[in-house]
């Protein structure tokens, strides 16, 4: 026994339904269209980030290099040296030289390093906030279709 009386959908119901599934649907392809643009973005960062990546290892290649020439250079004089005063002091020239040459090492890596890290921050922020603002315009767009 079906007791439920056999109710139909009026037309102009269903097409305003279909209506707002559409709108709905075209705001999300365009939400998700944004997000993808976000992520390249993003992506276009990381390459930024890579190159940062790239000067640093770079400059660090040179510091090492930089390093091992001072090393040499102090071995050779120290094999010149002809007493064990001036061979001590060759050494502590050689040490406060060389922490100076480190401490300047690490205060231009670490710049360098902040300076990399500062700019992909800033290209990821950028990025997140224009996908915002066109997600933010899409959904505008969509409300005042549906208007």
């Amino acid at each position: 026994m079906n007791i439920a009386p056999n109710l139909e959908v009026p037309n102009a119901l269903r097409e305003l339904a279909e209506k707002g599934i559409d709108q709905a649907r075209q705001a999300f392809e365009s939400f998700i269209e944004e997000a993808r643009r976000t992520v390249a973005a993003t992506q276009g960062g990381a390459h930024t980030a890579g190159a940062s990546t790239q000067d640093m290892a770079s400059y660090s290649l040179q510091a090492a290099e930089q390093n091992v020439r001072a090393t040499l250079d102090f071995a050779q004089k120290l094999t010149r040296a002809r007493s064990l005063q001036e061979a001590l002091q060759l050494q502590a020239d050689f040490a406060r030289s060389q922490l100076a040459a480190v401490q300047a090492q690490a205060t231009e890596f670490g710049g360098t390093a902040q300076s990399a890290t500062k700019q992909g921050a800033e290209h990821a922020m950028n990025a997140a906030r224009s996908g915002a603002d066109q997600s933010r315009m899409s959904m505008e767009d969509g409300d005042e279709v549906g208007r």
